[in-house]
Order: structure tokens, then C-alpha cells, then sequence
């Protein structure tokens, strides 16, 4: 094989988190029997949570997989530089560097048993047209951890709370599925939903349905009346 070299390396290991927002760098190292025509180089940089759950009635077990986060960096006009006119990759070692800042909005790597996983991991790929469409592969995973706990903001301690009696909640025996409308008032004097131009949520609402077997969580996006008048 032409190709008898291809590792990509992070700048930082497993115990050496990256934080939501910082710049993550790495380098990709190719080595070469011979020249070797290539048709790119990519990176790319993937969020991915998983779980999985079992009914109890029906004993049946689900699975969820959910990419979150998919980054992608072209490498393609970096690694020409080593590459003839006709794209052909020059006998040797090469390193090419490259580097990407992460979104701000990320989830908390976690990995444990029985509860699922969110995992973060970068993979080098460089496409051989002349070897049948075949490609090179190479991955790093890496932990990365956030500012904030986007994962569940509605657990941590609230500024300010405001409960509201509803009463009971029955369905009809046999009814199947119903529903129900419920209206609740906004207090005016709250400030707005706010969202920095990073996606860094910094006031966050959340309506939540306190029944006895179980709640429901939702967020609520408040926004602002317009000012009455003429804006001088």
C-alpha cells in the first residue's frame, strides 16, 4: 500500500478536557511509500449522545442515538502544498496542522454504565481515487466540558419562582388519551429570555407541571412588550 502512515494527534489527551468555546488544535501525519494521487483531507469533529431505555410492560429495550454536534474542516488546500500539480501526494512524512474553535453550546462528556454516553471524538479523512474510491481514516476521542450545565439548567437554583394552585387532573376511565388546556399568567417585571451572540443561554424560563407520579419540564422564551410611544 502506498499509504503506510495515517494518525492524527490532538494537542491535548483524554485528562486534559477542552472547555465550551476554546480553539481545539491537532495535527495529521501522513507517511508515503511512493506518490500517491488523493482526491482531499478532511477533519471532522462529531458530538454524539447515546442512551437507551426498556419498556416495563413490554419488556422491550430502545435504543437512541443523536448527533449533536458535526464540525467539519477542509484540509484539502493545506495538504496541496505537499502535493504535485496533478494532486498526487509526494513520497515521505508529512504533517499537516489544523485547528477549529468549539461551539459554545456543547453537552458535558460523560460516560457510565446503564445511562448512556455523550462523546466527542475527531476523525482524519483522506479520499485514494486510484485505489477504488477507498479512503484513510483516522480518530481521536477527546472530552470536552462547558460554562454553564446546558444539560439540565432547570435543576440548578432559580432567582425567582412562582407557583400557581391548578387543582386536580382526571381522565375518564376508558377515554383514551385527552387533553388539557392550561393558562397561566407571565409577571410583567421579569427581563427576557437573553441569548449572547455565542449561543450562551444567560436567562433561561421553564414552566413546569408538578403531578404526583411525575413532572413535566418546558422551557418558555419571554420576550419584551414594544415601547408605547414614538421613539425619539
Amino acid at each position: 500500500m502506498k499509504v503506510d502512515h495515517f494518525d492524527v494527534t490532538l494537542d491535548r489527551g483524554m485528562n486534559e478536557p477542552y472547555i465550551a468555546g476554546e480553539i481545539i488544535k491537532g495535527v495529521i501525519d501522513v507517511g508515503c511509500t511512493r506518490e500517491v494521487r488523493i482526491g482531499g483531507l478532511l477533519v471532522r469533529l462529531t458530538g454524539v449522545a447515546e442512551t437507551g431505555w426498556r419498556n416495563k410492560n413490554s419488556d422491550l429495550s430502545y435504543e437512541s442515538r443523536h448527533n449533536f454536534m458535526d464540525e467539519l474542516i477542509d484540509l484539502t488546500t493545506v495538504i496541496a502544498d505537499h502535493c504535485t500539480e496533478e494532486f498526487y501526494l509526494l513520497e515521505g512524512r508529512h504533517s499537516v496542522p489544523f485547528e477549529a474553535r468549539l461551539p459554545m453550546d456543547v453537552l458535558s462528556s460523560i460516560d457510565r454504565d446503564n445511562y448512556g454516553s455523550v462523546r466527542y471524538t475527531c476523525t482524519a479523512l483522506m479520499a485514494i481515487p486510484e485505489d477504488g474510491d477507498t479512503e484513510m481514516v483516522a480518530e481521536k476521542t477527546f472530552k470536552v466540558y462547558p460554562y454553564l450545565n446546558l444539560d439540565a439548567p432547570y435543576m440548578r437554583d432559580s432567582t425567582a419562582t412562582t407557583e400557581e394552585e391548578l387543582g386536580t387532573c382526571k381522565a375518564r376511565p376508558g377515554s383514551g388519551p385527552e387533553t388539557k388546556e392550561i393558562e397561566f399568567s407571565v409577571p410583567s417585571d421579569l427581563p427576557p429570555t437573553s441569548i449572547h451572540a455565542d449561543r450562551l443561554v444567560t436567562i433561561s424560563y421553564f414552566f413546569k407541571l408538578d403531578l404526583e407520579q411525575f413532572d413535566i419540564i418546558v422551557p418558555v422564551i419571554i420576550g419584551t412588550a414594544k415601547t408605547p410611544g414614538a421613539i425619539e
